[in-house]
């Protein structure tokens, strides 16, 4: 939930500075596409870095010409160095 939440208002490089896109997948079906990919980030807590990584797939449907994200799942994963 807090990783979710830190990305509410967008990314900022002052909590997270290093936040880098991997392995990005992308298959469209029709009027529905799937993203795969992973993240590898960086950032401060308590003090000490902590690095992440992040596996995902979108959901998008397109209606009226427009794409729509309507399903996110998230698996997240922490390192600390």
């Amino acid at each position: 939930m807090e990783y979710m939440q830190a990305w509410a208002h967008g990314y900022d490089k002052t909590i997270m500075p290093e936040f880098d896109l991997e392995e990005v997948q992308v298959r469209v079906f029709d009027n529905m596409a799937l993203i795969v990919a992973k993240t590898k980030d960086k950032k401060i807590k308590d003090g000490a870095y902590v690095t992440g990584e992040t596996r995902y797939t979108d959901t998008y449907i397109k209606e009226k010409g427009e794409w729509k994200c309507v399903q996110v799942q998230l698996t997240r994963g922490l390192k600390l160095n």
